[in-house]
């Protein structure tokens, strides 16, 4: 045909719109470029994609990290340099402020969007990782209202708490504002996201905001691609197109495309924004049993995904390799319940997507809660996981399993569903051998930790402390006697933080407990 459009993603996270481009990579490495050209009379699409090699990388230097909030404080985020190997590491946090280590933590003044760069260093070899995360803030909440006028929009803020408040506005156009009531002018039509973020008594609110479309004419975009199971395109699935909204992290599935054989997916008439990529496989697809639902660019959570931003009149290209479970089967169990949290009429919820990862945070498998909220994994093979619920929109914290050869089930998982969160826990599950488990003491503690457990008949306990990332940081095995017993743990050689402590016996009793570990 008639191609009027071309667009290149150079796999770097650069891209151009000119038909035959030249471009310099700032780093040696792999890359996978795709071309695609569309027909803007026929709405027709095309694409290619090809690997290259600038130049291999010999020196083993390679930057990674992946992040998570604290669980009282989701401003604070930890960072980790997982995989990464070198002698310095140079964090920019996004915010205007640097920091070095290889494992840190940040708090961030206020909730939205920040791109986060490691950067690691070793003899003859320097190395940089980015990405977007997003920073949730739990406090009070910014509103406003506005009508037009042509180009002209008048803006009003929400008067509640109005004393010594302060508002700041985000035109959605490169400029800002001040004042309870603004007036704005655009240069023109099209559709804008603006947003608002009211401070007062020294507490910054979460923003809110609005799409504002003046004109007949708003400014679209379209997204299109493929998508793709290994090297074959799926057969049957359906794309899903997600609003993001930075300023106050909400998420909205604004439209689905069902895909067929061709593997090809496509949004048209799309308003300028940011926005996320999921593709999840239907349940009469070949590929169900063995790829996980998907976000671009091919992580599990809608926190890791990385934002596709339409800037309006453009076509944007952008394929999802779907993730690759690995279960290889075994005569494990795990299995729980979602409930909703108190603010909630319904004591379930039904069809939530629940994620199973190894400690190691690699894809295993993942099912949907039934009309009881029920949930189950059968035919897992023994080992230390992962188990999260999956919502859009919320952060999710996980629930650490071990299943051994004394215990092979654990089916007393519980995730609450909360306005910004999805909380997890594990029901403690005690048999007739034993009469009590008290609590850790001393806690915080620096040295050892303390269990007093008192038993009916002779038992033997498997027990496990895993880190906040879910991994097994040491285990023992003690037999109890009849009558009181003390458990006593080392636990000077951990790193300062939080810690929870599995608690397996063979008689198939399962407890958690949790304590913190200090200096």
């Amino acid at each position: 045909g008639n191609p009027t459009q071309w667009l290149w993603n150079f796999g770097d996270g650069n891209s151009s719109s000119v038909k035959n481009p030249t471009h310099t990579y700032s780093q040696h490495g792999t890359y996978t470029v795709t071309l695609a050209i569309s027909d803007s009379a026929t709405n027709c699409l095309s694409t290619h994609s090809y690997t290259l090699k600038t130049q291999q990388n010999t020196n083993n230097c390679k930057a990674y990290f992946y992040s998570f909030p604290d669980q009282t404080n989701t401003n604070k985020i930890n960072f980790i340099a997982d995989s990464s190997s070198g002698s310095t590491y140079t964090w920019n946090f996004g915010d205007s402020t640097i920091g070095t280590g290889q494992t840190i933590q940040h708090t961030y003044s206020s909730s939205g969007v920040y791109y986060v760069c490691l950067t690691i260093t070793k003899t003859n070899c320097t190395d940089t990782y980015c990405k977007m995360i997003r920073v949730a803030n739990t406090g009070c909440s910014s509103y406003f209202n506005y009508s037009k006028n042509g180009k002209t929009v008048s803006f009003y803020g929400d008067s509640t708490n109005s004393a010594n408040a302060t508002y700041t506005w985000s035109f959605g156009d490169n400029s800002t504002g001040t004042g309870q009531n603004v007036q704005h002018t655009y240069s023109s039509f099209g559709t804008y996201h603006a947003c608002l973020t009211i401070s007062h008594s020294g507490m910054s609110c979460t923003p809110h905001c609005k799409s504002i479309t003046l004109g007949t004419n708003p400014s679209y975009s379209s997204i299109g691609g493929v998508i793709l199971a290994g090297t074959n395109y799926v057969d049957k699935a359906t794309a899903y197109l997600i609003y993001f909204n930075p300023q106050d992290s909400t998420l909205t599935a604004i439209d689905t495309f069902n895909v067929d054989s061709s593997g090809l997916y496509y949004f048209g008439n799309v308003v300028a924004g940011t926005y996320l990529l999921k593709a999840a496989l239907r349940s009469q697809s070949s590929y169900y049993q063995n790829y996980m639902p998907t976000y671009y660019d091919t992580v599990l959570f809608w926190n890791q995904a990385t934002d596709v931003v339409c800037s309006g009149n453009n076509f944007v290209q952008r394929n999802i390799n779907m993730l690759q479970g690995n279960n290889p089967g075994g005569p494990g169990f795990i299995g729980g319940k979602v409930n909703k949290g108190a603010n909630f009429r319904s004591n379930y919820m039904k069809g939530i997507q629940i994620m199973l990862v190894d400690e190691f945070d690699r894809p295993v498998a993942y099912t949907f809660s039934d009309g009881k909220g029920e949930f189950s994994f059968e035919n897992i093979a023994l080992g230390s996981y992962k188990v999260y619920a999956e919502i859009i929109g919320k952060i999710s914290y996980s629930a650490n399993v071990v299943i051994d050869k004394s215990n092979k089930t654990s089916d007393n998982i519980t995730f609450t569903v909360n306005d910004d969160n999805i909380s997890a826990s594990i029901n403690n599950q005690i048999s007739d051998m034993i009469k009590s488990i008290g609590n850790i003491y001393p806690n915080p503690s620096s040295n050892a930790i303390n269990i007093n457990v008192s038993i009916i008949k002779p038992v033997e306990f498997n027990i496990l402390i895993l880190n906040q990332l879910g991994q097994i940081v040491f285990s023992t095995k003690e037999n109890l006697q009849l009558g009181n017993n003390i458990i006593s743990l080392e636990v000077s050689q951990l790193e300062m933080g939080f810690y929870t402590v599995l608690i397996n016996s063979s008689d198939n009793s399962q407890l958690v407990r949790k304590f913190m570990k200090i200096k």
